[in-house]
């Protein structure tokens, strides 16, 4: 009797319990309810303030979301153009070899004062050359080729720097090493056919070439004709760069002439008989 009376009173707190977890649920079913409602009437708010009223636009919108925008840094309207760069640096640096070929750029044809003036008698007549040839080619190229360059004058300017800084350096290397001189400068003409970038992007091409790239002076003989050529942005850099190499050479030029100008005299340039010259 007293385990049926304890087993009775178990039941009556389970029942206790279970009532008031019926409450619970019944007040969470309430709350579920609310928040159904709640919901249903957000949802509703919010499809109306969604509601599309579709136009072209919103149809082109859905079409084709974006737009893409180009812009042309090269004008270049045939292969010619686009080679112009490559083939002028290389014509120049031809010309350079060319002219210290023919021309003896170390005998004075009077004695001279000093290395400046025994330098400055023989960069008058590379001066004269690398004008000429530089009209010549801007002029060939345009009247007869067709080349119709962005800005033509810096063209010009461009070309004249290339021709001085190619002259400056196969004439130190033809002065210092002689005929072992003109050797060199046909490797380094080589070097710069595949280190330049004249015909395909550097980037196609070996280390070796990538290495040598920023140390060749035909590199920025291409740049800075391709930007006046075709982009038409500065190449103010590109002739500075050339013009430095120019002076960097010529003095090299003055100090070897200096040093020579004391193994040659006066005499030697004096004959007794009038109007005629010896080389020393």
């Amino acid at each position: 009797m007293q385990t049926i009376l304890a087993g009775n009173q178990q039941a009556t707190a389970g029942t206790r319990k279970l009532a008031t977890g019926a409450e619970s649920v019944t007040t969470g079913t309430a709350k579920v309810q609310t928040g159904n409602q709640k919901l249903a009437t957000s949802l509703k708010k919010a499809g109306d303030r969604a509601t599309v009223h579709p136009s072209q636009l919103t149809y082109r919108q859905f079409a084709k979301p974006t737009t893409t925008s180009h812009t042309e840094r090269d004008d270049a309207p045939n292969n010619g153009t686009g080679m112009a760069p490559y083939m002028v640096s290389v014509s120049l640096f031809v010309g350079a070899l060319a002219f210290n070929m023919m021309f003896d750029m170390y005998t004075p044809r009077k004695y001279p004062r000093s290395g400046v003036a025994w330098w400055t008698g023989k960069a008058s007549i590379m001066g004269a050359f690398v004008l000429g040839e530089a009209i010549l080619i801007i002029s060939l190229l345009e009247l007869i080729d067709g080349l119709a360059p962005v800005h033509a004058w810096a063209t010009f300017v461009m070309i004249l720097c290339t021709g001085a800084a190619f002259m400056a350096i196969v004439y130190w290397l033809n002065l210092v090493l002689g005929r072992p001189g003109a050797f060199f400068a046909m490797i380094l003409m080589v070097l710069q056919l595949g280190g330049s970038a004249g015909t395909y992007p550097i980037q196609l091409s070996n280390g070796f070439f990538n290495a040598i790239h920023p140390w060749l002076p035909m590199t920025y003989s291409v740049n800075g004709l391709r930007e006046t050529l075709m982009i038409g942005n500065t190449a103010l850099p590109e002739m500075g760069m050339l013009l430095g190499v120019t002076v960097a050479f010529s003095g090299l030029a003055v100090l070897f002439y200096a040093r020579r100008h004391g193994r040659i005299s006066a005499m030697d340039f004096t004959d007794k008989v009038p109007g005629t010259q010896t080389k020393s």
